[in-house]
């Protein structure tokens, strides 16, 4: 028996991914320091960090206001390059 699924997002950031994105020279990856294991992992996907599975609930309410203000907040930060300061 399959199970039904809990709603659109289930990979839920709790830290904005447009934060995430300022510390990766791809967009995609960026290095993380793991404090429990003291290991570092110098590729560590943005899709998985600071993110768990239906963080906000299953009913995506909280998930959907929180993308529309990060949306807004990614355009109001800009691009924070070096090369653009």
């Amino acid at each position: 028996m399959a199970m039904a699924k809990k709603g659109k997002t289930k990979n839920q950031h709790f830290v904005p991914k447009c934060l995430l994105r300022r510390f990766s020279k791809n967009d995609k990856t960026t290095s993380v320091f793991v404090i429990g294991s003291s290991k570092f992992v110098p590729t560590a996907g943005i899709k998985t960090q600071c993110a768990a599975d239906y963080y906000y609930g299953s009913d995506q309410q909280v998930e959907t206001q929180l993308s529309r203000l990060e949306g807004a907040f990614s355009k109001a930060l800009g691009d924070l390059s070096q090369d653009t300061i």
